[in-house]
């Protein structure tokens, strides 16, 4: 009984592990844009999916590089935490420009990563501060983006208050503010198709379990269940 259930539980756990590790190599899709532009680009919210399921809000942090709607790519998907462990590598955009040259680039991702959650989880209808959200996202990943001149000065104090919540968050408890940056996500582009140039790297709301692994669970514990039950009656 013991082996039926071992070998139960690990046939489940190995399913399981390749349900969430085939979300590291997810495949996103750019379906659209709110509409919010300045400085001759779309800024606030870019609309896409991952893995042909629901539509979903995303922020673009990557100002250098273009898209085309409808266009696909293979993304992982990474959290803050996993940036403080040094997961990201060589994959990211790197700290060499980054705002300042005392910002590292994880204080650079956690202050992005802040300042697009609240328009991810309420995004206006052509709201002004999309714009500003954006070019300070672009700004602390990229110091060479130029700012347009009727944002500019938002996008400076704006930048600042960033700064001044990673002094007042972050200096004193790093652990609690990661923390509080979970329900936000990195999507890296990892592969694209031939001849087209990399993709832009987006950051979106932590995305929930595939219903592959709950699917999964659910039946080992059913399982399990039917196999105790058995035993039960066999004695």
């Amino acid at each position: 009984m013991r082996r039926n259930l071992l070998l139960l539980f690990l046939s489940t756990a190995i399913l399981l592990g390749l349900s969430m590790t085939a979300f590291a190599g997810s495949l996103l899709t750019f379906t659209g844009v709110k509409g919010t532009n300045d400085g001759g680009v779309y800024t606030g919210i870019y609309y896409g999916t991952l893995n042909g399921g629901p539509q979903q809000n995303f922020m673009c942090d990557d100002y250098q590089d273009h898209i085309g709607f409808g266009e696909s790519w293979t993304v992982n998907t990474f959290n803050i935490e996993n940036l403080a462990g040094g997961a990201f590598g060589g994959v990211t955009f790197g700290t060499s420009g980054i705002v300042s040259s005392g910002m590292s680039q994880l204080q650079a991702y956690a202050e992005a990563l802040n300042i697009a959650k609240g328009l991810l989880n309420s995004p206006g209808t052509g709201d002004p501060q999309a714009s500003v959200d954006s070019f300070m996202i672009w700004k602390l990943l990229n110091n060479s983006v130029p700012v347009p001149g009727d944002i500019s000065s938002a996008v400076s104090s704006g930048l600042a208050a960033a700064g001044g919540w990673w002094t007042s968050t972050c200096d004193p408890s790093l652990s609690s503010c990661l923390a509080g940056l979970s329900d936000v996500a990195i999507y890296v582009p990892t592969s694209w198709p031939p001849g087209d140039g990399r993709p832009q790297e987006f950051l979106g709301l932590t995305p929930t379990p595939e219903p592959v692994s709950m699917i999964l669970m659910g039946t080992f514990l059913s399982l399990a269940g039917g196999l105790m039950g058995k035993k039960k009656r066999a004695s």
